[in-house]
């Protein structure tokens, strides 16, 4: 048995049915607000670094394997392979001295031989003294890392001292995170996979094209939207942290796995096992497009024509659930209509929007955050900054 969170559907009262949602077109270009910026600006070839993101580090070594003997250099291979299964650290060591000297920025071979950590560390090597520019060219590569491999390759390359990562743990399985507050950021790591499913199955464009559309459509729904800070400010470098989130496709070490079934209905879920506490999502391949939501219910009829006029707005089911998924309820949980019944609250990304925000009621009470993970995050650091008796005023909120 198991707890399930839907997103409402297009055309019907949003209990009715399974959720919707719908794909637009991967930003191109779009600002990057830190230290995880969007995957595929790496290193190496633009083809290579989309396969491993759509493929996986076996496809990818077996696309390398496969071209043309140009693309490879033998004589740079052997030296890497001998060293690639070396610890992070001492990794970046033999990295630096490694010869011959051109085997240091041959990432295909890097890529055939340690497939994305031998990458993430050789673009370490060459970039070292600037951090930002790094982790936005490996930003997929480092994603893929244990984080305290992250932690080794972000203080070689110079990242400040009280730069942190945490690891799944902290959130209960749902994500990873990185703080850096000498710039203010908090960004929120979140790994997929998908399982393909159905009969038949959704074919390889399919599943392509929806990795990119969830990609795209969940970073930009929920990065930049607002700000987060603690109670207690006094020496901090910034007063408040900006948001962002990194959507990374893996093919291990997953913090949700999305089941991606071809449906004769809009669909959409994450579902809680009450026994194991294992999450899973369950989308369709359009879960990225953004489609026109309407919510009858709670809305009052008209006594002439005795029509409900609905409310109206827009929403993708990849951001309604990828806000399930780290942790955020409905915007009007525990109420009768738990998409809401006010503008507003259906504006809301965890109701029938796209709208990441904080809902409160005339007196400025807080009705609904979709800040909270971030928050979470930001208390989970100032847990290790905050000394003694300022625990006490580390308590976060969106700002």
């Amino acid at each position: 048995m198991g707890d399930h969170e839907r997103a409402p559907t297009t055309d019907a009262p949003a209990s009715a049915r399974p959720a919707s949602s719908t794909e637009v077109a991967p930003a191109v270009g779009g600002p990057s607000l830190g230290l995880f910026a969007a995957a595929g600006r790496v290193g190496g070839p633009r083809q290579l670094a989309a396969l491993q993101r759509v493929a996986g580090n076996h496809a990818t070594s077996v696309a390398v394997q496969r071209a043309a003997t140009v693309q490879r250099h033998k004589d740079n291979e052997k030296p890497l392979a001998d060293i690639q299964g070396f610890a992070m650290p001492q990794l970046l060591a033999a990295l630096a001295t490694l010869e011959p000297a051109a085997a240091r920025t041959d990432k295909v071979a890097g890529a055939f031989v340690g497939g994305p950590r031998l990458v993430a560390a050789m673009n370490a090597v060459t970039m070292k003294g600037d951090w930002k520019a790094y982790a936005s060219a490996t930003a997929a590569e480092l994603g893929s890392l244990p984080i305290d491999q992250i932690t080794d390759i972000m203080k070689y390359v110079g990242a400040p001292k009280d730069a942190k990562t945490f690891e799944r743990g902290d959130f209960d399985g749902r994500f990873d995170a990185f703080v850096e507050p000498t710039t203010g950021l908090i960004s929120l790591i979140f790994k997929a996979k998908v399982v393909p499913g159905g009969d038949p199955p959704p074919k390889p464009k399919e599943i392509e094209t929806f990795k990119a559309q969830f990609k795209s459509i969940v970073e930009s729904t929920w990065s930049g939207k607002g700000t987060v800070k603690p109670a207690y400010s006094a020496g901090l470098k910034v007063p408040s942290f900006k948001t962002q989130v990194t959507v990374l496709w893996v093919d291990g070490g997953e913090h949700l796995p999305i089941d991606l079934k071809n449906t004769t209905y809009e669909s959409g879920e994450i579902s809680t096992d009450l026994k194991t506490g294992e999450r899973r999502g369950g989308m369709a391949p359009d879960a990225g497009e953004v489609k026109k939501r309407e919510q009858y219910q709670g809305q009052p009829r008209d006594p002439v024509t005795g029509k409900i006029t609905p409310l109206v707005s827009e929403q993708a089911t990849a951001a309604h659930e990828f806000g399930h998924a780290i942790g955020v309820d409905h915007v009007a949980h525990g109420k009768r209509t738990e998409y809401g019944e006010t503008q507003q609250e259906w504006d809301d990304v965890m109701g029938g929007g796209m709208k990441v925000q904080v809902v409160k009621d005339k007196a400025g009470k807080v009705l609904h955050d979709d800040f909270k993970p971030f928050e979470r995050i930001g208390e989970r650091w100032g847990k290790d900054f905050f000394p003694g008796a300022l625990q006490a005023k580390n308590v976060w909120s969106a700002g």
